[in-house]
């Protein structure tokens, strides 16, 4: 089955919301809620939504439960998948943090780092191991999507050996723009030009102040000249 990356991105986004939504307590939910909530129109919705395999009523909705069961099998990898980490600094650190916490079904089965100091430890109950074993790990446990948490000038080195050992998506935290084979999928997540993209709009959209009015300057009245009566 194949969707385009903004319905991929839309599917992940309903499915965020409908989990709130489920821990409120929520049953059903109609395509003009999730529209609502989302900034997007109640067509766009329904459209995703059958194009995804999911059904529902004009009278009563859709059950939430069962949109969250089918984006599980669309989105979510095989139990025997998960995801290959590189770079286990501050941000591979968090990653895997927030991966443990928020996503359980995108796992990081291997983690690996160029630093002998971080190797051999447990980040989030993943053992860090040496760069050098990447294509030995992936050789024996095959994975289909790697996490790129390197400095830049590593980044299209190590993509093209994940590459090589078999991984078709790779999830680029750099500032690198990676030159890889037709096939593979690269999703760039470049958080430093984000921030400045951020910045810049925070400037531009900033209210100008209104210049005082300046002040009345009192203009003096000439004097008439003096009239003479004609003789």
């Amino acid at each position: 089955m194949r969707f385009s990356e903004p319905m991929v991105e839309r599917l992940a986004t309903y499915r965020r919301t409908l989990r709130r939504w489920q821990r409120e307590g929520r049953e059903r939910t109609f395509s003009r809620e999730l529209a609502d909530a989302l900034g997007l129109s109640a067509a766009q919705v329904r459209r995703d939504l059958m194009l995804a395999g999911c059904s529902g009523s004009s009278t009563q909705g859709y059950p939430v439960d069962a949109l969250l069961d089918r984006f599980s099998t669309l989105l979510d990898p095989p139990e025997d998948d998960g995801l290959c980490l590189c770079g286990v600094g501050h941000l591979g650190r968090a990653l895997l943090s927030y991966l443990g916490r928020r996503q359980p079904k995108l796992r990081v089965r291997a983690a690996f780092d160029s630093d002998p100091a971080t190797c051999g430890q447990s980040v989030g109950g993943v053992a860090v191991l040496p760069e050098e074993q990447l294509e030995s790990v992936l050789a024996k446990h095959p994975l289909s999507v790697g996490v790129l948490a390197v400095p830049a000038s590593a980044a299209q080195h190590l993509a093209e050996r994940l590459v090589r050992a078999g991984v078709r998506a790779i999830v680029n935290f750099t500032a690198a723009s990676l030159r890889l084979p037709h096939g593979v999928f690269v999703e760039d997540i470049d958080i430093g030009a984000s921030l400045e993209k951020a910045a810049f709009f925070a400037q531009a959209r900033r209210p100008h102040p209104v210049p005082p009015a300046p002040e009345s300057v009192p203009v003096p009245v000439s004097e008439s000249p003096p009239r003479h009566e004609a003789s």
